[in-house]
Order: structure tokens, then C-alpha cells, then sequence
């Protein structure tokens, strides 16, 4: 497997914390809409551009209102893999009572299938929707490989609490196997970072603190495709990602740069066979 890095670009619509935005809930959905639709701008722009922001119902809502001309567009982007929804839940599990051991079973599995039975009717079809991105939600539990696998993901995607799994060495990815046998292929990469590719004045400062970042993470990684997350809390899309990776390619640097979607990455890793396995 050759080196590659699949940078995910991910705005992370974090309602929970989006006080400092405004006095409403107004001032959020305006929010919310801005950054959707400067992604659908960059997508337009970009044809290999990918873009993951739109993994809950809420994240939906403010945008499909106030935007019911470009409704069509966010479908055919969703159609074509390039919006990744990878989640589908009406909301995280921390909406619904801090994390997901908070959270009952069945209110756990119902928010899972109204999600999906939401979008799929606001969309009009049925999406692809294999991986459960559960991006800053704590408290896991030993159910949920079981849980995701019955509820049809076949990938597991999240990060808390992240120091303490770097203390126990866990390696970034791996099979999480719950009691009944259940085994589900998990990443444990960040959801965003402090590289943001519009602050720097040139490439060299760009591409020195972007490897500074990305080193915290083949530190645990046991094959050569990472995956790395571009983004967080309200971050917008950045047209200055895909010029960066451009030129990092052109250059032929190593490792190989790749705008990606979580499900384009577990679909490139899926058939490796050295992943350990953690009950």
C-alpha cells in the first residue's frame, strides 16, 4: 500500500457551542447556511473537491429553507459521493444527554433510523451511508459495534478521549469487538486540527506546520494511508486546501495528497488484514 494521506475537509456544525455566534438560534442557522453554501461553491469550482459537514439532520435544516434553489445541487453532490454525510443521526449523542453512555439504547438506535429515514425523504433517495462518524462525542460503550454494524455502517469513526488512547497506544485504526463477538473497523483521527490553510504567507510555512500535525498521528499508525481531518468547530470550507494539495503533488513531496470523504477512506483500507483487534 503506498503512502497517502486522505485529508478530509470537515466543518464541524457544532450547535452545542455556537453561543459565541449570536443571541439566537436564528444567528446559528445563519451560520450554518454560510458554510454550507461556500462549500457548494468550492465543489463547483473544484471537481475534486470532497466535503463532510452535512453528517446530521440538524446541519440540514437552516440551509434547506433558506436556500430551496440550490436544494437539487446538495442532492446531486450527495449522489455523487462528494458530500459525505457519513453519520445520518438526527443529532450526535451528547445532543441527547451529553454522550452516547448517557444516552438510552432505543433513544441511541431511534435517533440512527429517523435520521436516515428523514434525509432519505427530504432527498428523495436512498444514500450511501456506511460510516458512523460520532466526531467530538465522549463516552463510548461496548454495545456500539454491534449496534452499528445491526443498524447497517460498517465502519466506526471517532476520536474521545484521544490523549488517553495515545496513552494505552492504541493505534489509529483497528477493530473495536464488542461482547457478543461483533467486530467493526474503527479510526480514531481527530476531527480537526490547527492547520488552516489560509493562514500562511507562502507553501514552505504552510507544508512545515501541516507535517508538524500530521506527525502526531503516523506516530500511531500501522499501514501507510492516514487519514486527517482539515477542519473544526464552524470552520468554513478553504479554496486555499485544494491549491495547497495541488502544489504539494505537483512537486512530488511525500507522502501523496488526497481530498477525501470518511468513506472513501475505510473503503481504500477495509481489506487490510493487520489491524489488531480490541475488546
Amino acid at each position: 500500500m503506498n503512502d497517502t494521506i486522505f485529508i478530509v475537509p470537515y466543518s464541524h456544525i457544532d450547535w452545542g457551542w455556537g453561543y459565541y455566534l449570536g443571541d439566537s438560534i436564528k444567528d446559528i442557522c445563519k451560520v450554518n447556511s454560510r458554510i454550507v453554501l461556500e462549500a457548494l461553491k468550492i465543489l463547483e469550482e473544484y471537481p475534486r473537491y470532497r466535503w463532510t459537514g452535512l453528517d446530521k439532520v440538524y446541519t440540514f435544516f437552516s440551509f434547506w429553507i433558506d436556500y430551496p434553489e440550490l436544494r437539487d445541487k446538495l442532492k446531486s453532490y450527495i449522489k455523487d459521493g462528494r458530500i459525505d454525510i457519513a453519520c445520518g443521526m438526527v443529532s450526535t449523542p451528547h445532543l441527547l444527554g451529553i454522550a452516547s453512555t448517557y444516552c438510552g439504547g432505543e433513544s441511541f438506535i431511534r435517533n440512527i433510523i429517523y435520521g436516515r429515514r428523514f434525509l432519505e425523504k427530504m432527498l428523495g433517495f436512498g444514500f450511501k451511508n456506511i460510516v458512523l462518524q460520532l466526531n467530538d462525542v465522549t463516552g463510548m460503550f461496548s454495545q456500539l459495534p454491534q449496534i452499528a454494524l445491526k443498524c447497517g455502517y460498517r465502519f466506526l469513526k471517532f476520536e474521545r478521549p484521544f490523549k488517553l488512547y495515545n496513552e494505552l497506544k492504541f493505534p489509529m485504526n483497528f477493530y473495536w469487538q464488542s461482547p457478543d463477538g461483533s467486530k467493526i473497523l474503527c479510526n480514531r483521527t481527530p476531527y480537526g486540527s490547527a492547520w488552516k490553510p489560509n493562514r500562511y504567507k507562502d507553501f514552505e510555512e504552510s507544508k512545515k506546520d501541516f507535517l508538524e500535525q500530521v506527525k502526531k498521528y503516523i506516530n500511531f499508525s500501522n499501514h501507510g494511508y492516514i487519514l486527517f481531518y482539515q477542519g473544526g468547530d464552524w470552520d468554513p470550507p478553504y479554496r486555499e486546501l485544494v491549491k495547497f494539495v495541488e502544489e504539494w503533488n505537483k512537486r512530488n513531496l511525500k507522502p501523496f495528497l488526497k481530498i477525501s470523504t470518511p468513506t472513501e477512506y475505510f473503503e481504500a483500507i477495509k481489506d487490510e488484514n493487520n489491524f489488531p483487534t480490541i475488546t
